[in-house]
């Protein structure tokens, strides 16, 4: 147990509750789009839009660094407000209005996931972070696995607004829980941490020159395009598996939750073998297990096309991606200073999605065109490389001072 152990419960109800919303939306789109993808695609971008805005959303989480759990709170109060309106635009089936609404709750919920993970270090020990972080993002998994059974349920009887109302209320519990979090003192004696420098008074201009200094940082520099170019390359194993189904293993589409299940139980397997083993490795050494698991899984998926390889491959993907996932947020967290962590988290999911976009469209056509096993071909060779340049950097010592952390914006950002 931690500090936030009862409030992370709490926020994996949310989770959940989100991510049947989610489902809910997209099932909408689906009914609107009739024998189509058209509207399930463009409220797909409406979605994928605001992570875009990362960087921005971190100027606003390090100015508030004093009063983060309420701009969490804020967070979770607006959420109420746009899915409470959201069942009745469902009701009156006003759709450009749920669309409005999913964009608008999907950046709300990247900003309060961005903000909570820069809330952890200012609340925990340094001791309990890597517990801290890895259970918060459990919660992530768990969601997905109660979505999938939830809403199995919800469309079988053609339900929309219990899903929604639903939700409203995991929004509520979290709500609830953060604020007893400031007065209830069982929960804890760690009080957040006073920052070295100060945001709070800092100008606009000021955040967004330290935000630009983040993204010059040596290890940066690199860091980010690969992200952009990972965000293209792996997007298929996310969105082009109901082509997979079809084109390469000749399957019938039942098969797809399938292939869906198996990424998601190897995140949970992820998620449980850090929980238990987080302080038995370092860091590096834990990048080091989630490159292994990705790559082979990706190997063994894209090199020997059939049912049993592509579903054990999927696992194993599911096991790296959870494990690198936590494994580098414990990273960050670790080495930047309080008061650029809401923006070096920004920067680095921003550029973590700007490719997502593009690949949508590239990987539509590719579908039509039948070219769909060379788009998931390409993954493990750039990942591999990615990952290894990764690795090497967080592996060594001296790495706090060739980020140039503690130092002031000219010294840092470079020229």
């Amino acid at each position: 147990m931690t500090v936030l152990t009862p409030v992370i419960y709490a926020e994996w109800v949310s989770m959940a509750g989100n991510a049947l919303y989610v489902m809910v939306v997209m099932a909408v789109a689906q009914y609107h789009s009739h024998d189509g993808t058209f509207w399930v695609g463009i409220t797909s971008a409406v979605m994928l839009v605001p992570p875009l805005f990362s960087g921005l959303f971190g100027i606003a989480i390090d100015a508030a660094i004093e009063r983060r759990k309420h701009l969490l709170m804020f967070a979770d109060a607006v959420r109420v407000l746009l899915v409470f309106i959201t069942v009745f635009a469902v009701k009156f089936d006003a759709f450009v209005a749920i669309v409005v609404l999913a964009g608008l709750v999907s950046a709300l919920n990247t900003l309060f996931g961005q903000t909570f993970r820069t809330w952890i270090p200012s609340v925990v020990p340094a001791d309990k972070l890597r517990q801290t972080t890895g259970l918060y993002q459990t919660g992530n998994t768990v969601a997905q696995v109660f979505a999938v059974a939830a809403g199995f349920v919800a469309f079988h009887w053609a339900l929309t607004t219990p899903p929604l109302a639903f939700d409203v209320v995991t929004f509520v519990i979290s709500l609830v829980m953060l604020w007893l979090y400031a007065d209830r003192s069982s929960f804890g004696a760690v009080k957040e941490a006073a920052p070295r420098t100060s945001t709070r008074n800092s100008s606009f201009k000021t955040l967004l020159t330290e935000t630009v200094a983040i993204g010059r940082w040596p290890f940066m520099r690199i860091l980010l395009p690969l992200l952009a170019l990972n965000s293209v390359v792996f997007l298929p194993y996310a969105r082009l598996l109901p082509s997979w189904v079809r084109d390469v293993l000749h399957y019938k589409m039942q098969l797809y939750p399938g292939l869906e299940a198996a990424v998601v139980v190897g995140a949970l397997a992820g998620n449980l073998w850090w929980n238990h083993w987080h302080s038995k490795l370092s860091l590096a050494r834990w990048i080091g297990v989630s490159i292994a698991s990705t790559v082979s899984g990706m190997l063994l998926f894209v090199a020997v096309p059939t049912v049993i390889t592509s579903i054990a491959g999927l696992f194993l993907i599911g096991v790296g991606t959870a494990i690198d996932g936590v494994a580098f947020s414990v990273f960050i967290q670790s080495n930047v200073p309080n008061r650029l962590l809401g923006r070096a988290f920004g920067v680095v999911g921003m550029f973590s999605q700007v490719g997502g976009p593009l690949a949508l469209i590239a990987f539509a056509l590719a579908s039509d065109s039948g070219m769909v096993r060379p788009f998931f071909a390409v993954a493990p060779i750039t990942f591999a490389i990615s990952a290894w340049w990764i690795l090497r950097w967080v592996g060594q010592p001296d790495l706090v001072r060739q980020l140039g952390i503690g130092e002031t914006v000219q010294e840092f950002g470079g020229s």
